[in-house]
This record gives structure tokens, sequence and C-alpha cells, in this order.
């Protein structure tokens, strides 16, 4: 099992706007408007702040929850966090999408800006009925957590199924797709999509959910972060039965 993370660099340098008040205090959160305007905060990285929070979460000592670890975490690093600096949007490039592997095999990916996110996958096992030639992988369900650097989990999507192969086809089960929402000002979620897709060569398969999510948060005493995100989480599977992860952004 493998994982991938996609990010489209190219639409989100056009999405991500710079707004050089954005942090001033006589600037105050204004309401949604009709036409939808993405503000996105582009922080220089900081390594050591990144490195503590991989470290913390890799020495869970009392099984804590991710969402507990990270929220303590922010909360005992206030200072380090408010001294980041704004850079020039200019400076964004693909490598600065930084991802690690943690202990329990999830991963945490480092988006250059004021979000960054944690792709896990759970495993069930599963007692089909047997058929001759026939194998099937576990129950699978993969997870995509935002978080903010300011405040507790933003919202997380959810992908469940499972895939039936014989090393010459195989076939996905999408048995169900959701997304929840965490601490947000604003939150909205279109063209919603679920299901599976089977290619008509028989050597590839996926389950799916996706959509479209424009939310904020608030950073700063009250100053709005909008973001406008087309998301779709996946899981893929071959013909021999060995599946992958992914997650693309723009």
């Amino acid at each position: 099992m493998k994982m991938n993370v996609k990010f489209g660099i190219g639409a989100m340098l056009t999405a991500m706007l710079l707004v050089s008040m954005v942090f001033s205090p006589d600037v105050s959160a204004q309401p949604m408007q009709d036409s939808k305007q993405e503000t996105k905060i582009i922080i220089e990285p900081n390594f050591e702040l990144e490195q503590g929070l991989v470290d913390a979460l890799n020495s869970n000592l009392y099984n804590a929850s991710k969402d507990d670890i990270i929220s303590n975490y922010i909360n005992n690093n206030k200072e380090k966090i408010k001294a980041q600096k704004d850079v020039n949007i200019a400076t964004l490039k693909g490598d600065e999408l930084r991802s690690y592997t943690l202990k329990d095999g999830s991963d945490i990916i480092f988006s250059g800006d004021w979000t960054f996110y944690v792709s896990e996958i759970k495993e069930e096992q599963i007692n089909p009925l047997t058929r001759a030639g026939i194998s099937y992988t576990p129950i699978i369900t993969h997870s995509y957590s935002a978080y903010s650097w300011v405040g507790p989990r933003l919202f997380s999507i959810y992908t469940k199924g499972y895939f039936e192969y014989d090393g010459t086809t195989v076939e996905a089960h999408h048995m169900d797709s959701w997304y929840t929402r965490g601490t947000l000002s604003v939150w909205q979620v279109s063209n919603w999509e679920e299901g599976k897709y089977d290619h008509s060569s028989g050597t590839y398969s996926e389950f799916y959910g996706r959509g479209n999510f424009y939310f904020g948060f608030e950073i700063d005493g009250g100053n709005l972060i909008l973001q406008d995100e087309y998301i779709n989480l996946y899981v893929k599977c071959d013909e021999g039965g060995d599946y992958e992860k992914e997650m693309t952004k723009y």
C-alpha cells in the first residue's frame, strides 16, 4: 500500500491571493459575499515547528487522538507560530509541499500556508464468500483531515470500500464516502460526488469521494482566511491487489 499526494500548483498559484492587510489590527472579518474571493496567506516554512509536530505525533505515549495532540502542540507553541513571516506568493514552489510518514503509517503534509493535512488509512478484514481464484483486499477507509496552525481541525473527508481481484481484473466496491466539519467560520461544500470507477481494461479500479470545499477560519484576533479547493480523495487498485491511497487538490 502506497500513498500519493498531488497538488495542482498552477491552479493553486492562481487561487492564492496574498492579502497584504490581513494581519493588520484594523482589518475585521467580513461576511461571506456572493462573489467568493480566496485569500490564502503563504508563510515562510518553519522546519523546527514542523519537525516538532511530527515528533509529538510520533511520541504518543498516552494513545491520545491526533486532534488532541495537534491542539496541544499549537497551544504550547503560540509565540513561535505568531512569529512566522509572510512571504511573497511568487516564492511558492512545488518542493515546498513537504510530506512526512508517521510511525503509525499515516502521512502529514505541510503545504506552505496556514493549513496542513493528515492522510491515513484504516483496514478491516472481511470474510467474503469463497470463490475460486478470487481474492479481496481489506475494507479500506481513507481519511484526509485539514488543520490550521491557529486552531483545531478544520474538516475531514472519508472514502470507504474494498477491491475484488483475480490477477487479471479488479473491481472496486464503494461502501460510503462522507465529510465532517470541524471548527470553521465559513463552510460550504458543492459538487459532491462519491462512487467507484472501473477502467475498461479491467486492470485498474478506484473508489472515491470528491467535491469543492469553500472554507474560512479566523486568525490574529478575527481576520478571516478564505480558501476554495477542489479535493478528490480516492483509493486505487490494480489486478494484483496492490492498492494506493491518493488525494488530488486544486
